[in-house]
């Protein structure tokens, strides 16, 4: 049956028994909440369908190797589920020696004329076999999708309304959701960030879905001599995008829905990267070529391997000879001073370095020590400053800057309590910021003493409302939301961060009067994103942050209210435009009675029951009781 019509898709729909089935039984969630009345919800999106939007035509692109039967038949039927029904699906064998999916193929391309099928005798890879799939492609928009995954059935459709939308763009990409074996279970949310150049040389984050138009297809091709580079079968997706993404005219826009279902076979690297386990060395091969052919130089690449379960390359590059004001505050506490700057003294840098040490009300006895230790031979500049104002941290960084900055190249803002323990640590951010124009703010990862424990790991946007309505913001922490690699972030803690001289200026310094406590690194580096530019974090650099050991707690309640009535805007941009894993998802949408919760460990289910009931009597002593579990 041929669907070209909304009727006939209904009609599909309806009275096919197993397009039921998997209608209803498979964990559709495009969003927030899990999607129980999805046959009414497409029979209304296909009726408008045909009004909303012009008839773009996608060509699916899904090579086939010894596929599992039973995944291929629901990724068909993923593609027959679409709203959006002007499509073909070019299915094309590569040598499969396991035969058992290429009756599926072949009888789906009998009943349905949008499915083609064709295969190779024998085996040449992934890159060949995509290059000759794309071949027999005749749709405007070239889209990518894997032998034993889904597509969300309005994924076509919200691709098309973006199309029609936007059509000075031509590359197009959402966010992803896994899948388990027996499509019963839907895990690990990834939000995907706007196009980052930077992240995506860390990381093939774009992955899946995406659309490219033809002509830009075409482009690459004329100007690379292929479209996937054979040469890096197994990261060739990745080396496609960093391609494509060189082309004039390249236009990206993500979509933050998750349009794309991620198989976690035994098989996939969705379940594991160490079912490939070579990619780490291809990899790296494939971005000795990317630089060579940017004529990038002076880069070292780091293995993925090193850097934890996520596998984003490290990438570090050597700054030109270029001034640094290091801008360090500090009030007492001597010997946590002596120590930021023994860490200092240790760096292997290539930048000169005048390190200007701003002393707010220290004790007499306090100063001396500074002084005696100063007064010894060091390898950069020093210079001591007074500010006898109260305390203002932005009114003394500001001060320092305008006084001590003159022509430097960079700013460094480091806090007094922070021991830089990668010897690299300034080169990396300077060059970070030197090979970027549009990154504003550069950051590094922050150890607590012992290094147990990520202190700070870049700033996102938090999935909870807090407060009088805003969005929490905090530190990222753990391996699982990327506190070990680098990629870009809304934004970094000025306990340790570099800019742009010439960037501080256009932002216009610390806000003095609105920000002058705990938020006025979060409020500037909000200004570089309404200003065009990016932040980057750069999780393989590190130091240990011996957090406010000078410094007084005090109400910051003040500053948060702020920095969400002038920045409301960004901050939800940035809620929904950030790499993450939005587990809220999975939590909002749980029903104690469904297979998902069925799923879950006996253990955790009696842990959080527990947990919520000492939550609702013990309050406010819980936080308290919970702390000290943790400890023992």
């Amino acid at each position: 049956m041929s669907i070209d019509s909304a009727d006939s898709y209904i009609s599909y729909l309806e009275n096919d028994p197993e397009a039921h089935r998997l209608l209803s039984t498979i964990p559709w969630v495009l969003d927030t909440a899990l999607q129980g009345e999805m046959l009414r919800t497409l029979k209304n999106e296909a009726a408008r369908m045909n009004e909303l939007c012009p008839r773009t035509k996608f060509s699916i692109i899904t090579p086939m190797y010894s596929t599992n039967p039973r995944f291929l038949s629901e990724l068909i039927f993923s593609c027959k589920a679409q709203t959006w029904w002007n499509w073909e699906l070019i299915l094309f064998d590569d040598g499969s020696p396991k035969k058992e999916h290429l009756s599926i193929a072949q009888s789906s391309s009998e009943t349905d004329a949008r499915i083609k099928y064709f295969s190779n005798p024998t085996n040449k890879g992934i890159s060949e076999a995509r290059n000759q799939a794309i071949q027999h492609a005749s749709g405007d928009f070239i889209c990518l999708l894997d032998h034993d995954d889904l597509l969300h059935p309005q994924a076509l459709g919200v691709f098309a309304r973006n199309i029609h939308k936007s059509p000075q763009s031509n590359f197009f990409y959402s966010n992803e959701v896994k899948i388990n074996s027996e499509s019963t279970l839907t895990c690990e949310f990834l939000s995907k960030p706007s196009f980052d150049a930077q992240t995506l040389l860390r990381i093939n984050y774009i992955a899946h879905f995406t659309c490219i138009k033809r002509e830009l297809l075409d482009l690459t091709q004329s100007t690379s001599g292929h479209l996937f580079n054979p040469q890096f079968d197994g990261v060739e997706d990745h080396d496609f995008f960093l391609r494509v993404s060189e082309q004039q005219g390249f236009s990206p826009i993500h979509i933050p829905l998750f349009c794309y279902y991620w198989r976690k076979s035994e098989t996939s690297t969705a379940a594991s990267l160490d079912n490939k386990p070579n990619l780490g060395g291809v990899g790296r091969e494939m971005l000795q070529e990317t630089f060579k052919r940017r004529q990038q130089n002076d880069i070292e690449i780091g293995s993925p391997a090193a850097f934890g379960k996520n596998r984003f390359f490290a990438i570090h590059r050597v700054p030109s000879k270029s001034s640094l004001v290091v801008i360090v505050p500090f009030k007492d506490e001597p010997a946590t001073t002596i120590s930021c700057l023994e860490h200092l003294e240790s760096q292997k840098t290539n930048l000169k370095l005048n390190v200007v040490l701003v002393n707010n009300n220290s004790q007499n006895d306090s100063l001396e020590s500074i002084k005696k230790w100063l007064s010894k031979p060091r390898n950069f500049d020093y210079t001591l400053s007074d500010h006898n104002g109260p305390f203002n941290y932005a009114v003394i960084n500001n001060t320092a800057v305008k006084k001590f900055a003159g022509d430097a190249k960079f700013v460094l803002f480091l806090n007094n309590d922070v021991d830089l323990t990668s010897k690299n640590a300034l080169d990396a951010m300077a060059g970070e910021l030197e090979n970027d124009e549009n990154i504003g703010f550069v950051g590094i990862k922050l150890w607590y003493p012992g290094k147990l424990e990520v202190q700070h790991g870049g700033i996102k946007v938090r999935p909870a409302i807090v407060g009088s309505g805003y969005h929490q913001i905090g530190h990222i922490s753990s391996d699982g939301e990327f506190a070990h690699d680098e990629h870009s972030v809304m934004a970094v803690t000025f306990a340790c961060a570099m800019v742009k001289h010439t960037t501080l200026k256009k932002l216009g310094y610390l806000e003095e009067e609105f920000f002058p406590n705990g938020f006025g690194d979060v409020d500037i580096n909000l200004k570089a994103l309404e200003a065009g530019l990016t932040n980057f974090y750069l999780g393989t650099i590190s130091g240990i942050h011996h957090e406010s050991k000078t410094r007084t707690p005090s109400s910051e309640d003040l500053e948060f209210a702020n920095l969400h009535l002038h920045h409301f805007a960004a901050i939800q941009d940035q809620r929904v435009n950030q790499l993450a894993y939005d587990l809220h998802v999975i939590w909002s949408q749980m029903d104690l009675q469904s297979t998902q919760w069925r799923e879950l460990p006996m253990r955790y289910r009696v842990a959080d029951k527990i947990n919520n009931s000492l939550k609702s009597k013990l309050a406010p002593f819980h936080r308290i009781i919970k702390f000290g579990a943790k400890k023992l």
